[in-house]
């Protein structure tokens, strides 16, 4: 008996992480986690071995954190975490609504993101 009632307290919490771990999947980054996201794939590739590279690389922060915040409330959840994933294939399973979110996100933050561009020239 003590044997059947270890078994369903076993099944009954595998159950609950599932449950847990399924929930978690469709869930939304934070905004500091969407924020942080952006940030690190938007400046993926840039060198970081110096001083002048990483102040360039944090140049850009205005810009994605203005993209983040213009965007993360109408963006579906697969659509922020496909936007701070590092499989660039993901992107191309945005929605249109996202798509649409992500477009007015790019074109209410372009005035900081031409300030870094004008600055690096």
């Amino acid at each position: 008996m003590t044997t059947s009632m270890f078994r369903r307290a076993a099944i009954v919490a595998a159950a609950a992480g599932l449950a847990l771990s399924v929930a978690g999947c469709a869930s939304k980054p934070s905004l500091e986690e969407y924020k942080e996201g952006l940030f690190a794939v938007f400046t993926t590739g840039m060198a970081t071995s110096d001083a002048a590279a990483v102040d360039l690389a944090e140049s850009y922060r205005p810009y994605t954190d203005c993209f983040a915040e213009q965007s993360y409330e109408e963006i579906s959840a697969e659509g922020a975490k496909a936007m701070i994933s590092t499989d660039v294939e993901k992107l191309g399973d945005l929605s249109e609504a996202d798509s649409a979110v992500l477009s007015k996100a790019g074109e209410a933050c372009a005035d900081k993101l031409a300030a870094v561009i004008g600055e690096s020239e």
